[in-house]
């Protein structure tokens, strides 16, 4: 479960997990700087994967989708102080500092920063913002990020490349870009986003390529991975339904029903 210290306007945002281990997957439409105060998190995307501790910061490039797997360790609850860093934002910085977008291909991994006095100084300013539950003046909070902008291009100058770039998603191959992300669980309106696409534009190209519904094709896909790691991983259905893409695991149970004609557990018994 988590909890959210300020309004999302305010582009900061207090995540808390007390579950053993938390999955979510975000649509990151603006770069997110994160600082994980405890526990550990591991970023999925579609051909990458890594792993966080407790006190590392990182930047996560806009324009795509992730899926995080919060876990507490050392009996610390997870948590994170995420700050939203929006392109109209960087764009009003960038106009001031007569800097032009870039136009240099977008590294999507994480980018994690290294520590240096005024990131540590301009972390415990943020952290304190909920933590000793001030009333903040949004402007206030405009200026302090404006500042932490500045002072991340001076210490990571290549940062330059990823905030000062503000296109919008390419149209990628349709089939490609498919195959390496149906298990992640976004709408289809997301899925034509990312892929350069109105939704209309998006289902008429996707009945093209694949011959059938985004959402029938969808549930096709995940169950068939949900198979494989049940039978082959011997995987529980309670840990396979999120990493498929299902919401629930009553959903996910009554579909994989549906297509195999026996439950979840029945192919678990198939697969030893």
């Amino acid at each position: 479960m988590y909890s959210k210290a300020y309004p999302p306007s305010f582009d900061i945002d207090l995540l808390l997990s007390n579950d053993t281990v938390y999955h979510t997957e975000v649509m990151v439409g603006h770069h997110l700087l994160i600082w994980l105060i405890s526990g550990q998190t591991r970023v999925e995307q579609s051909d990458v994967s890594m792993t966080f501790d407790a006190g590392s910061r990182f930047l996560l490039p806009h324009n795509q989708v992730v899926r995080f797997k919060n876990s507490p360790t050392e009996g610390l609850p997870f948590k994170a102080l995420t700050i939203r860093l929006a392109d109209k934002k960087l764009k009003d910085i960038y106009s001031l500092l007569n800097s032009f977008p870039s136009f240099l291909p977008v590294d999507r991994t994480p980018l994690e920063l290294k520590s240096n006095v005024s990131l540590d100084i301009m972390s415990k300013f943020f952290i304190s913002l909920y933590e000793k539950d001030r009333t903040l003046n949004k402007h206030a909070v405009t200026v302090k990020i404006s500042q932490l902008v500045h002072m991340l291009r001076i210490h990571e100058p290549q940062l330059d490349n990823l905030l000062a770039s503000f296109e919008t998603p390419g149209k990628p191959d349709l089939e490609k870009f498919m195959e390496g992300h149906f298990a992640f669980n976004i709408s289809i309106e997301d899925f034509g986003r990312l892929t350069g696409r109105s939704i209309s534009t998006f289902n008429r190209d996707f009945r093209k390529t694949f011959g059938m519904p985004p959402q029938k094709w969808l549930t096709k896909k995940r169950l068939e991975l949900a198979f494989q790691k049940l039978t082959v991983l011997t995987k529980k259905p309670v840990d396979v339904y999120r990493e498929v893409g299902f919401e629930d695991l009553s959903h996910f149970s009554f579909a994989f029903k549906k297509q195999y004609g026996y439950p979840p557990k029945g192919a678990m018994i198939k697969g030893r």
